[in-house]
């Protein structure tokens, strides 16, 4: 990956298909895969916000100085997904089809949205650092150790 943008971008890319994963699984009653395709998800999430959340946000609020900003409400926006997917395995573990679909929705948007955000500005912002800098960003954020998903 040459930049921050697309490194990123994949990632998102990546954990959108396994998100599409969970649905239809649920929907035809296959509930063990559906909660193991849940799982997959979550891992993958966590394994991106942790990314953002310990290597990307604050290389940013160090570079550009502002820890209140855009970065914050990133953050916040982190927090409302993990809980739609702790829901989402609630539902999930009752095999209530309706109600997954109905938080799995929610999450959708909730990602579709923050995913604009991020690709839009706060990426290209990344990119924006001297070439040195986003070249040990990049190096950093590839080298994270898998996060597993919480219980």
């Amino acid at each position: 990956m040459s930049s921050v943008s697309r490194y990123m971008r994949a990632d998102h890319r990546y954990c959108d298909g396994l998100f599409d994963l969970i649905e239809p699984l649920a929907c035809d009653g296959k509930w063990e895969e559906a909660q193991q395709a849940l799982l997959a998800f979550r891992c993958a999430l966590e394994q991106h916000l942790d990314r953002e959340e310990r290597v990307l946000f604050p290389a940013m609020e160090e570079a550009h100085g502002d820890r209140l900003g855009p970065t914050r409400m990133m953050r916040m926006e982190h927090d409302g997904m993990r809980a739609l997917v702790t829901a989402a395995d609630g539902a999930g573990a009752r095999r209530d089809a309706e109600e997954l679909s109905a938080i799995l929705e929610t999450l959708r948007i909730m990602m579709q949205q923050h995913n604009l955000k991020e690709e839009s500005v706060l990426y290209p912002l990344a990119d924006a650092l001297s070439a040195g800098q986003a070249g040990d960003l990049l190096q950093a954020l590839d080298s994270r150790p898998l996060v597993a998903a919480p219980p």
